[in-house]
């Protein structure tokens, strides 16, 4: 009687009755029996998802693509439409070409949304649209790229594709803005960036530097022939002064400092050397006024004393040193000759 009454009850229950058709291999009956109970099956999940196993069992491996997704769609909701819509992505996608183009493989993508299939078609779309635009090797269009395509493996590569061709255009133009542009936008090539971002400064302010100074300026002997202005002596008051033109959003900062024929030495290490010689406390003087004063006129540096090098310090006088961004990007050098006081003498003399 009990076996009875569980047959009884598994016969009344259309679910039960529709998997075990499943199971037994009666794919068509358990079909015909769901087309019976649409009612049913719209309302109770747990016979749609039999009705759907069932529908996906009598397809088999003799559906294409087109039929899958039909099942996928006729029986959303359920775990056997989401296997459907992955078998029928998987299906579309290997019907491909190996030569397949972007957009049809997009069309994979935006067919068949979350499956897997969809997101290798999507890498596969984009690798086919990298290699365009890296034939093209335009920085709009490895940038156009990485806003199509940012979550893929090849934005990372185009990245660096768009970094190399900025810096290809950048080379081209070389001015201090355009390095500093790049290196804000390419944080990669900040450092490279800054350098030459320096440089190119360091070579418009040096080409415009200009040097007043209140003695005469030897002529050069040939073209390669460049000497320094020769100054035997600069007296008391005299004026030194330097213009320079540098772009917008740069400073510079100008000092006087001491020359040994190649390079500048900071007047503050010299003054410890001096110690008490007989012209310290007049080079403390030079020392306390080396940076000078700037204004929209340039820069100018009233000597406090008779200026003259200081005794043994093996250097050739003083030069004015220009530096922006922390580095040297000038240095105008003029002589205080050993005959100091000998021009001293002959000036007091007129």
């Amino acid at each position: 009687m009990l076996v009875l009454l569980l047959t009884l009850t598994a016969s009344a229950d259309p679910t039960v009755a529709i998997s075990r058709m499943v199971q037994q291999g009666n794919f068509q009956a358990a079909t015909d029996r769901c087309a019976k109970l649409t009612d049913a099956v719209r309302i109770n999940p747990e016979l749609r998802e039999a009705c759907a196993s069932a529908h996906m069992s009598l397809l088999g491996d003799d559906g294409d693509a087109t039929q899958w997704g039909e099942l996928a769609r006729q029986w959303s909701g359920t775990d056997v439409a989401e296997m459907a819509k992955e078998r029928a992505a998987d299906m579309a996608l290997a019907a491909l070409s190996t030569s397949a183009t972007e957009a049809q493989l997009l069309r994979i993508n935006k067919a068949y949304p979350g499956t897997v299939a969809a997101q290798k078609a999507l890498r596969q779309a984009a690798g086919a649209a990298l290699a365009a635009v890296i034939e093209a090797d335009e920085v709009l269009k490895y940038r156009a790229f990485r806003e199509k395509y940012p979550d893929t493996p090849q934005a990372t590569q185009a990245l660096e594709k768009e970094a190399a061709a900025a810096l290809a255009d950048v080379e081209k133009y070389d001015t201090p803005i355009a390095w500093q542009r790049l290196g804000s936008h390419y944080p990669q090539l900040a450092q490279v960036a800054g350098e030459n971002e320096r440089a190119a400064l360091g070579r418009l302010v040096a080409a415009s530097v200009k040097l007043s100074l209140p003695c005469a300026v030897p002529t050069a002997s040939g073209p390669d022939d460049i000497p320094p202005p020769q100054c035997n002596f600069l007296p008391k008051d005299a004026e030194i002064h330097a213009t320079w033109s540098i772009p917008e959003g740069y400073t510079a900062k100008v000092r006087l400092v001491g020359w040994d024929g190649t390079q500048a030495i900071t007047l503050g290490g010299l003054q410890a050397k001096i110690g008490p010689a007989p012209y310290a406390s007049q080079f403390a003087e030079v020392v306390t006024a080396s940076d000078g004063t700037i204004d929209e006129h340039g820069w100018t540096l009233i000597v406090p004393v008779d200026l003259k090098r200081p005794p043994n310090q093996n250097f050739q006088g003083y030069a004015v040193q220009i530096r922006v961004q922390g580095q040297e990007v000038a240095l105008l050098p003029f002589v205080v000759s050993d005959a100091y006081q000998d021009a001293r003498r002959g000036q007091r003399g007129r």
